[in-house]
């Protein structure tokens, strides 16, 4: 009875916190539309000043924290982005963030770990157990991976018009799609597709994800390599 009343009680405090979130979005959406703009310029430490604005005005609004973490990562400064990732997290029982892809760059620090398992058992208490959670961390992981790269991407492709430095970048998404699907292809004979109540939603998504986009780059990159047109891949 104890633990039920518990339960209650915190998620009404997430749709609480939900409905602020709205409300925070529409106070600051113009300052989040010039750190987005200044993001894709690969201007990190500017699009952070953005954001810290935000954080004088309101300090509890954590998607811009997880912004401000993410940001971090892309910098590279690892402290900083689990600084504000533990701030996020703080105020947040979601997973959704924890498949952001400018994260790439610190999830195998073991900082990762512990954030994230703490993330798990607060989401759990809400949502419900998670049957397998290794599965689940492991697609999560995956879909990180296969939405990486993106910002370097389009940043030499429409900002710099670098045709061979974009097609780099791809070569290197290419790779992680490979190995997505195989090890996708692994999982489904041994398991199965992963299904939502096994893995969330989140989970089962980014199976969904990895299994039909990889699929398109491929019939999308070989048409690339056909016509020797990066064009055909920024339509992915």
């Amino acid at each position: 009875m104890k633990t039920s009343l518990l339960t209650l009680i915190f998620l009404c405090l997430c749709l609480f916190c939900n409905a602020q979130e709205k409300t925070q979005y529409e106070q600051f959406k113009n300052i989040e539309n010039k750190a987005d703009s200044l993001k894709k310029m690969l201007q990190f430490e500017q699009s952070i000043d953005a954001r810290m604005q935000i954080v004088a005005s309101d300090s509890t609004y954590f998607t811009n924290l997880y912004e401000i973490s993410a940001l971090y990562s892309l910098s590279k400064k690892p402290d900083l982005a689990f600084y504000y990732l533990t701030k996020a997290t703080t105020l947040d029982s979601s997973i959704t963030y924890l498949v952001n892809p400018d994260y790439i760059f610190i999830y195998q620090d073991s900082r990762w770990s512990i954030i994230r398992d703490l993330q798990i058992a607060k989401y759990e208490s809400i949502s419900g157990k998670l049957k397998n959670i290794p599965l689940a961390k492991m697609l999560w992981e995956m879909k990180m991976k296969d939405q990486s790269y993106y910002l370097d991407f389009f940043f030499l492709w429409d900002i710099k018009q670098d045709q061979e430095g974009a097609m780099k970048i791809w070569q290197i998404k290419d790779s992680i799609n490979k190995d997505n699907l195989r090890l996708l292809d692994s999982i489904i004979i041994v398991s199965g597709w992963p299904k939502i109540s096994d893995v969330g939603r989140e989970g089962s998504s980014s199976a969904f994800l990895i299994d039909y986009v990889s699929h398109k780059k491929f019939l999308i990159l070989d048409e690339a390599k056909k016509s020797n047109s990066i064009q055909c891949v920024v339509q992915c």
